[in-house]
C-alpha cells in the first residue's frame, strides 16, 4: 500500500492508557475474537506475556502455538493515536478496517479507517 494523506472526520479517543510493544518472536496469551463491528475482522484480545500489557492484536501478525498461545511475527505496537475532527494525517498502513497514522506532531498510532477520508 502507498502512503496518503487524510482528514480526520470523527475524533478518535484512544480506549487504553497501555499499549502492547512488541518484536517478532515475543509471546502473547490469546484471547477472544472481536466481533462488536463488522469492519474489524481479524483482531485478538491477547496479554503480551513479557510485560503484561494487553491489547487487540491483528490476528495475521501471530503465529500460533496452540489456541491461547501465538508469537509476533513481526514488531507490533496496538497505540492508539487521538485525533480530532479536520486533523489531517499520513496514513502509513491500512489493517482490519485500522490505518496507522502520524500526525503533524510526529506522533504514531492507530485510528479506525472510518474517521478518516483520503485527501
Amino acid at each position: 500500500m502507498k502512503e496518503y494523506r487524510a482528514v480526520v472526520i470523527k475524533n478518535h479517543r484512544p480506549e487504553f492508557s497501555e499499549f502492547i510493544e512488541s518484536v517478532a518472536g515475543d509471546e502473547v496469551k490469546v484471547g477472544r475474537e472481536y466481533d462488536k463491528n463488522p469492519g474489524w475482522k481479524n483482531w485478538v484480545w491477547g496479554q503480551h506475556l513479557r510485560t503484561g500489557v494487553s491489547g487487540w492484536i491483528p490476528k495475521q501478525l501471530l503465529a500460533f502455538r496452540s489456541e491461547k498461545k501465538a508469537v509476533f511475527n513481526s514488531a507490533y505496537s496496538s497505540k492508539e493515536l487521538r485525533a480530532d475532527e479536520n486533523e489531517e494525517v499520513k496514513v502509513i498502513e491500512e489493517l482490519n478496517g485500522w490505518a496507522w497514522c502520524v500526525n503533524e506532531g510526529k506522533e504514531e498510532g492507530w485510528i479506525p479507517l472510518e474517521n478518516l477520508k483520503r485527501l
